[in-house]
C-alpha cells in the first residue's frame, strides 16, 4: 500500500509539474501541496546568489553568514545546499538557517543545468553587488574553491558586510543544549581538578575562575593549509605568549582549557613547560577526530563556554572565539606585526573587528600563487 502511494505521488508530481512547465524537487512538491510552483529564472527579480560550500562545520557557518549579510544588506535572493543547512542545524538546532532557503527546495530542480538560466561565477568585490546593474536579473554562484581565509575575504570585502549581521548571528547561532551540557560537564571537571591541585599544594585561591579556551588544531590543518600556504606556523611559543597575555594580573584565577585534536603534540610541547612554570592547563577534546560529530559539537561548545579564547588558524577556531564573546588572541598578535603587549589585550580587542578571521592581517601565499607554482 505504501509503495503504491509513493508511485501515485511521483506520478502526480510529473503531471502537475508538466502543467506548470516546471521541474520541481519532490520536497518542493510536497511542501507546496501539489501546486509545484517552484521559482524559475526572472530577469526582473532581485539577483540570485548561490554558494556550494566546501569543507566542514566552520566553513559551512561562515558561508551561511556571508550569504545572510548579502541578503540583509543588498536584498539578494540567496541559497544554500540542503545538505549544508542540515550540517549547520545538526549543531545549532532546527531553524538556525531558516533565513536562507535550500536551493533544491526553492528553485526548480534543474535550474543549475538549465542553459536558459544565465549562471555566472561571481569573482568581484562584494560592493559591486550594490550597483544597480547587479541588483536584478543576475544568477550568480560563488566559486566552489574560494578559500575562506582572511586574506581572501578581506580582499573582496565580505568580512565588512558580515559585521552588519553580527547581532542576528549571535541570536541564531546557539549550540544545541546537548553540546552545551557536555561542555559544562567538562568545565566543571576542570574546575574540580584545578581546586584539587591547589589543595595538594596547600594553596588557597579565592574568587571565581576565568576559563581561557585554547584551541590547538594539528591533525589536518598543518599539512592542508599552514604548509601549503606558507603561513607562519603556530609553535609552542605562540601559545605560551598568548597565555602570558592572560596572566598579567587583569584576569582573576585564569585557567587554560586546551581543546585539541592532537593530545600527543600538546602533551609533548605544552604540558611540560606549563608544569614547570605553574601554568594551570587542562587538556580536553577528542583526540584525532575531526569528523566525529560529538567531538566537533562538544569541542566547539567548550571553547564557546569559556570566558576568553586563544585561537589557532581556521574557521572553526574563529567561531569558537565568536561564540565565546570574550577577548580573543589571534595568531597575528604573536607571529605578525600586531603584538599588543602584555597590558593592551583589551584595547587591542576593542579595535579588532568582530568578524576578523584568525589570520587577519597576515600575508602569505594566495591561491593564485599556488596555481602558478603548480601548473
Amino acid at each position: 500500500m505504501r509503495q503504491m502511494l509513493h508511485l501515485l505521488t511521483l506520478s502526480l508530481v510529473i503531471v502537475v509539474c508538466n502543467t506548470y512547465h516546471d521541474v520541481c524537487s519532490p520536497t518542493t512538491f510536497v511542501k507546496t501541496l501539489f501546486t509545484c510552483r517552484c521559482a524559475n529564472f526572472d530577469a526582473e527579480a532581485a539577483s540570485t546568489l548561490f554558494y556550494r560550500i566546501q569543507g566542514r562545520l566552520g566553513n559551512h557557518v561562515l558561508g551561511f553568514a556571508m550569504l545572510l549579510a548579502l541578503k540583509r544588506r543588498i536584498g539578494l535572493n540567496v541559497y544554500l545546499e540542503a545538505k549544508i543547512k542540515k550540517s549547520i542545524e545538526r549543531y545549532f538546532g532546527e531553524g538556525a538557517t531558516a533565513a536562507i532557503p535550500a536551493l533544491e527546495d526553492a528553485l526548480c530542480a534543474d535550474v543549475l543545468e538549465d542553459p536558459k538560466v544565465p549562471w555566472q561565477s561571481y569573482l568581484w568585490s562584494a560592493n559591486i553587488l550594490e550597483r544597480e546593474d547587479h541588483k536584478t536579473g543576475l544568477m550568480l554562484e560563488l566559486p566552489v574553491k574560494m578559500r575562506l581565509m582572511g586574506e581572501n575575504l578581506n580582499t573582496v570585502g565580505f568580512t565588512g558586510y558580515m559585521e552588519s549581521v553580527v547581532p542576528e548571528l549571535k541570536q541564531t547561532l546557539i549550540l544545541r543544549e546537548f553540546f552545551r551540557n557536555e561542555a559544562q560537564k567538562r568545565l566543571s571537571k576542570v574546575a574540580d581538578d584545578f581546586r584539587s591541585r591547589k589543595k595538594k599544594k596547600k594553596k588557597k585561591r579565592k574568587g571565581s575562575l576565568t576559563f581561557v579556551g585554547v584551541h590547538v588544531r594539528k591533525t589536518d590543518f598543518d599539512a592542508l593549509v599552514v604548509k601549503a600556504y606558507n603561513m607562519p606556523p603556530l609553535t609552542p611559543s605562540y601559545y605560551f605568549k598568548a597565555i602570558d597575555l592572560y596572566r598579567d594580573g587583569e584576569f582573576e584565577n585564569p585557567v587554560f582549557v586546551i581543546v585539541t585534536d592532537d593530545h600527543k603534540w600538546v602533551q609533548d610541547n605544552i604540558v611540560p613547560k606549563a608544569e614547570r612554570t605553574s601554568v594551570p592547563v587542562f587538556v580536553v577534546g577528542q583526540d584525532g577526530s575531526p569528523n566525529d560529530e560529538f567531538a566537533i559539537g562538544t569541542d566547539l561548545a567548550t571553547l564557546a563556554a569559556c570566558n576568553h579564547t586563544v585561537l589557532s588558524y581556521g574557521t572553526f577556531s574563529f567561531w569558537s572565539g565568536f561564540l565565546s564573546s570574550g577577548l580573543r588572541v589571534i595568531p597575528p598578535m604573536i607571529v605578525g606585526d600586531m603584538n599588543p603587549g602584555r597590558s593592551r589585550l583589551r584595547l587591542w580587542n576593542e579595535r579588532l573587528p568582530v568578524m576578523a578571521l584568525p589570520d587577519h592581517g597576515l600575508y602569505y601565499k594566495s591561491d593564485e600563487q599556488i596555481k602558478k607554482e603548480t601548473f
